[in-house]
């Protein structure tokens, strides 16, 4: 890590580590995951070096995943039920080490709603130091034109070592629609303005609406018929996960099958499978599994109901 990066805030963000994750940073336990699909953050400030080694060392625990189709039945560890899922112990997404001003942006979620011009934007913002004033400035892209479609910002004023969402809502005149026939994306750009520092985020977007009427499904307030398969996350070469190619291998084979949706079963969809069904028209069903239809209403033990949830 360079001496430019000292006084910044330095963390370690792990996309996915299957299954229980106990990270160690120069010897001193930093972080712990017991959820094998998603991301997580260490943060390793304090303990960092600079301009010579470090020691980061990750110690995964697999109490024996599901091999078979069979998802009725959970893992046992210890007292705990955990959903049938992937075997394997690994860390099976990226790792990123990230430097950032004491304000950062921690996380942006786009929203689009029923009216399908307007998206709802929840920037997650973080400050890890004194009390300061924040503006953020939202741009909207057409991926397709690369032209600046709408903008807006919102100025905050964050608490010493806190963490808020700040909403905002932006109209996109004329908005181009996600649908699987044309897939149209937009590109949202946030910056984060301080008064020592700046930050950064980018993410891709569709203006789109899925809901349900009267026991009938829409798309952008038209009936849409569903034609969906089972993804069950099997791949050649890395087992769990798709590369890029493999991901825009099945998409383009679940198009050219007729389907216009795919159900990705007993696991979480990967970022490169979402991505890549934005990018070229498939919808997405997220089936996590746990099978709790085959079990009782209530939780029989406190272990189970942590599944549940």
């Amino acid at each position: 890590i360079p001496t430019s990066a000292k006084g910044k805030v330095i963390r370690l963000r792990f996309r996915a580590v299957r299954l229980r994750a106990e990270v160690f940073w120069n010897r001193q336990l930093v972080g712990y995951s017991l959820e094998g699909s998603t991301p997580f953050e260490v943060d390793i400030t304090t303990l960092a070096r600079y301009d010579i080694d470090n020691l980061l060392a990750v110690r995964v625990t697999n109490p024996g995943g599901g091999t078979s189709w069979m998802d009725t039945f959970p893992i046992r560890w210890g007292e705990a039920a955990l959903p049938d899922s992937r075997d394997g112990g690994l860390i099976w997404q990226d790792v990123d080490l990230l430097v950032t001003p004491s304000a950062f942006i921690q996380n942006v979620y786009v929203a689009p709603l029923e009216d399908l011009k307007t998206v709802r934007v929840t920037t997650s913002v973080a400050n890890r130091g004194q009390a300061q004033i924040i503006r953020l400035r939202y741009s909207i892209i057409d991926s397709s034109t690369s032209n600046v479609t709408a903008q807006g910002s919102v100025d905050q004023t964050l608490k010493a070592n806190t963490q808020e969402d700040l909403t905002r809502q932006i109209e996109i005149p004329n908005a181009g629609l996600w649908s699987p026939e044309s897939p149209h994306l937009y590109k949202l750009t946030v910056h984060l303005d301080a008064k020592r520092d700046a930050d950064e985020s980018e993410t891709a977007f569709g203006v789109r609406y899925f809901t349900e009427k009267n026991g009938k499904l829409f798309l952008n307030g038209h009936r849409v018929f569903i034609r969906s398969s089972i993804n069950f996350g099997y791949y050649p070469y890395t087992v769990i996960y798709p590369t890029p190619d493999l991901a825009e291998k099945e998409v383009q084979t679940a198009k050219a099958l007729g389907l216009n949706m795919l159900s990705c079963h007993r696991s979480s969809c990967t970022p490169v499978l979402l991505d890549t069904a934005d990018r070229l028209g498939l919808m997405i069903y997220q089936e996590p599994g746990g099978a709790p239809r085959e079990r009782k209403p209530e939780p029989e033990s406190a272990a189970e109901g942590f599944e549940r949830q």
